[in-house]
């Protein structure tokens, strides 16, 4: 059983752990019990997670001292107008140690690694000008020499890309069996367990096993290709998905889909369990809607009034921060 926080106010020490990936297991429980108590909480914890990431990319060049910056801008807070409001001043103070602790992770190979945790969909500019969408739980890393000879980049998880055309220095993307290879593109690659999938949104894509390019699938708008770790192979197909990059956009449409489904991926998007009555049978129902970036507040309303019962929904508690 979780402990509530009485207070209602957030621990900012707790919480700029939590954002740069150093908490442990009790203070990860702390910021989400806070985000549960109330949906106020949760839409200030969102505003303070895409928050923090506005800052440009510049800052990672310069020398700052983590910890005598945070102690001055905290030291400058008033804590009256904390109570009311404090999702800026918090980014403010704690931007910088996320864009250190997160965006500049290297290692000895010179590879930095941009990292997402559960709460956060992060839009990223790569030093080519690409456009990278980071999904939750997710991470691109970056090599040193990226954008010197070849652009390359690796990913764990999902993403949607936005490359910058570059006809003499190919665009690679390495996700572990299987490369991706375009010079100017827009497309999503989703990795999961057995399968990683990429989907086009326009140009033309090139995907081949890592130790086979002469074996390459080109793919355009509306193609996509599975990768099953298990068989090793790929598989070609039309899209269609109308909501494969709804993670990214929060727009989503469903024509007949079986409402099960549609919920499935609801929650995954808005972080929430949605509740049915016991004594619907959501296994036969199908919706047909369209919601353009709504809240989920509005989302379960329109459930509600589809089917003629009560939705709801809570916090999800399979987030783990």
């Amino acid at each position: 059983m979780k402990t509530s926080n009485i207070n209602n106010e957030l621990d900012w020490d707790i919480a700029t752990k939590v954002l740069s990936g150093e908490a442990n297991k009790n203070e990860q429980l702390y910021i989400e019990d806070w985000i549960n108590q109330s949906p106020r909480n949760k839409v200030e914890w969102e505003q303070i997670a895409s928050g923090l990431f506005e800052t440009d990319k510049a800052m990672l060049t310069k020398q700052i001292n983590v910890d005598d910056a945070y102690t001055k801008v905290k030291s400058q807070i008033n804590k009256s107008k904390l109570k009311q409001r404090f999702a800026y001043v918090f980014a403010a103070a704690a931007a910088i140690i996320l864009l250190i602790g997160i965006f500049s992770v290297f290692n000895s190979n010179n590879i930095e690694t941009i990292e997402t945790s559960n709460l956060i969909v992060k839009q990223y500019q790569l030093p080519d000008g690409s456009v990278v969408d980071i999904n939750k739980n997710s991470s691109i890393s970056i090599d040193n020499t990226f954008n010197k000879n070849e652009r390359r980049v690796s990913l764990s998880g999902e993403a949607f890309f936005q490359v910058k055309r570059n006809a003499s220095s190919p665009f690679t993307i390495d996700i572990g069996d299987i490369k991706v290879k375009v010079l100017g593109t827009s497309f999503n690659i989703k990795e999961t367990k057995n399968q990683t999938a990429v989907t086009v949104a326009s140009g033309t894509v090139e995907v081949f096993k890592s130790n086979n390019e002469d074996d390459a699938y080109y793919l355009t708008a509306g193609d996509k290709i599975y990768y099953n770790r298990i068989s090793h192979k790929l598989v070609k197909v039309k899209n269609t998905d109308n909501n494969f990059i709804a993670w990214k956009t929060k727009k989503l449409k469903f024509k007949k889909e079986p409402l099960n489904d549609a919920i499935g991926l609801i929650e995954d998007i808005y972080d929430v369990e949605i509740v049915l009555p016991e004594n619907f049978n959501s296994e036969e129902a199908q919706i047909s809607a369209t919601f353009n970036q709504s809240n989920i507040d509005f989302i379960c309303d329109v459930i509600s009034k589809t089917f003629n019962i009560s939705v709801s929904f809570v916090s999800s508690s399979k987030t783990s921060i």
